[in-house]
C-alpha cells in the first residue's frame, strides 16, 4: 500500500554515507531542487532546441508532397500489371477477400512467387460475391499474371 505524502508528513532520507535523517516534505523538496537546478544549463537547453528543430524540419519535409500520385500499374518482367487498380477495387471488400488479395496476390507478385499470385487470383475470380467491376479487374490481372509467369525465368536450384 502506498502512503501519500502531505506537507506534515515526514520522510526518512539518507544523508551522507550511513546517517538517516528525518525531514519534512518541504525540506525534501528543497533538497531535490538543489540537485536538479543543473537541468536547465545552457548546454542542455541547446540540445533540446536542436532536437526540437530537427523534429520540426523532418515533419515539414515529409508533409509537403501533395502532388504524389501512386503508380497506375506495375511492370513485372516487362508486362504491365494493374495491381494498384486491383487494390483500389478491393479497398472496401470483406476481410476474407482482402486477406486473399494481400497474402496471396500482392505478396506473390512482390516476391516473384507468381504461382501463389495466380492461385489467389483464381480464388478471387471464383468468388460469387464479387461485383462486376471487381470481376473485370480480377480477370484482367489474372491474364496479365499469366503473361508474367510465361516470361519469368526458370527457377534456380
Amino acid at each position: 500500500m502506498v502512503k501519500r505524502l502531505t506537507r506534515s508528513s515526514s520522510v526518512r532520507l539518507r544523508v551522507g554515507k550511513s546517517r538517516l535523517a528525518k525531514c519534512s516534505l518541504p525540506v525534501l523538496l528543497s533538497y531535490l531542487t538543489k540537485f536538479t537546478h543543473n537541468l536547465h544549463s545552457p548546454m542542455k537547453t541547446r540540445n533540446w532546441l536542436l532536437g526540437l528543430l530537427s523534429v520540426a524540419l523532418l515533419a515539414l519535409t515529409a508533409c509537403g508532397n501533395k502532388d504524389f500520385k501512386p503508380p497506375e500499374f506495375h511492370t513485372i518482367n516487362g508486362v504491365r500489371v494493374d495491381i494498384p487498380q486491383l487494390e483500389e477495387a478491393f479497398a472496401n471488400a470483406p476481410d476474407a477477400q482482402r486477406l486473399i488479395l494481400s497474402n496471396d496476390v500482392l505478396q506473390g507478385a512482390r516476391y516473384g512467387n507468381y504461382e501463389q499470385a495466380l492461385a489467389g487470383l483464381d480464388a478471387l475470380s471464383t468468388d460469387t460475391t464479387l461485383t462486376d467491376p471487381q470481376k473485370q479487374i480480377v480477370n484482367k490481372v489474372l491474364e496479365q499474371m499469366k503473361q508474367v509467369l510465361a516470361k519469368a525465368p526458370p527457377p534456380t536450384q
